[in-house]
């Protein structure tokens, strides 16, 4: 567990330091460059004791806002036509900067906030990555198939990787067509 920690304790500091830097909070700085452009109005961002937004998986947002931000990763960019960020951004933050040990039939590591996983048989391969919340909340884009899924749950911590599974075995009947 400690290498997943260590991802989401980045992930912490980075908002410590958007908020000393910006003078005001994570969230604040997010409403008006990410959450404003998206129609996002309404969510639950836990704060540490010290007041500053978690990193990581801290973040609550309703199912038609997953889905906003989601078509805002699959489409690169853009949202509504409108560029919100940049399509350079998009790209690096699906590199997996920190590998993961892997499993049976997959890969994954942890880009910019972003999860990167690979599941493969010995024919084909499917790369994808999300997105992850509260309690079980998900925002899946495989671009090479066009797809972006959302999953909102409130799953108990021990309980919380079920989607995840769930869309893997989704990836897998590709696998084996």
């Amino acid at each position: 567990m400690s290498n997943i920690w260590g991802a989401d304790q980045n992930s912490h500091l980075l908002s410590a330091i958007i908020q000393k830097i910006s003078g005001r909070s994570t969230a604040s700085f997010a409403e008006e460059f990410l959450f404003h452009p998206l129609g996002i109005k309404k969510y639950i961002w836990v704060k540490d004791p010290q007041g500053v937004y978690e990193g990581g998986f801290s973040l609550s947002l309703n199912l038609e806002d997953m889905v906003k931000f989601g078509f805002l990763l699959l489409n690169e960019r853009q949202f509504k036509s409108k560029q919100v960020v940049s399509t350079n951004w998009i790209h690096e933050a699906r590199i997996p900067y920190k590998q993961f040990e892997p499993e049976e039939d997959r890969t994954y590591g942890y880009g910019y906030q972003l999860w990167t996983c690979e599941i493969a048989n010995s024919n084909k391969k499917i790369e994808y990555y999300y997105a992850n919340g509260l309690y079980g909340q998900y925002i899946f884009i495989v671009p090479k198939l066009n797809i972006m899924a959302v999953v909102k749950s409130y799953l108990q911590d021990d309980q919380s990787s079920a989607p995840k599974l769930f869309f893997e075995e989704f990836l897998r009947s590709w696998l084996d067509e």
